[in-house]
């Protein structure tokens, strides 16, 4: 297995252009944090169908944007009617990759899909999976040269 390397962020260029995502195919969200010094920090999301990594400012989100189902007190609100990926009061170094979403062989779940991850922390180079990953999309997330 080839060592991971982050990949570098697209260009203005690249920004602009906008993917044909099928809506028929389920879209997984990879959410990249990197915290600095206390509360300052930055995130970067990508989303994923099949085995391609999308930048989220390519990405328009109507359709596969969803309200958080979790209250302040961490209980089950109404059931969302797409999935729900979320996290809160989690620590993730800037060594570190999270990826909070799910991938079910390219297609739509049959059910409401929630990933919540609530408290605790992902440091030294760790790799978290909160979701289902097809295997292309492990591939693109964890081995990308």
């Amino acid at each position: 297995m080839s060592t991971p390397q982050r990949s570098s962020p697209p260009n203005e260029e690249e920004r602009r252009v906008q993917l044909p995502l099928n809506p028929q195919r389920g879209i997984g969200l990879a959410t990249l944090t990197y915290t600095r010094n206390g509360p300052v920090g930055e995130d970067r999301r990508f989303y994923f169908q099949d085995d391609r990594i999308i930048p989220a400012e390519m990405v328009s989100l109507e359709g596969i944007s969803s309200q958080c189902s979790l209250s302040d007190d961490g209980e089950s609100q109404e059931e969302p009617t797409e999935a729900c990926h979320c996290y809160r009061d989690t620590e993730i170094d800037e060594s570190s990759h999270v990826f909070n979403g799910d991938m079910v062989d390219g297609m739509k779940a049959p059910r409401v899909r929630k990933h919540h991850m609530r408290g605790g922390s992902v440091k030294g180079k760790s790799k978290l999976v909160n979701g289902d990953l097809d295997r292309h999309t492990f591939l693109a997330f964890f081995c990308q040269d």
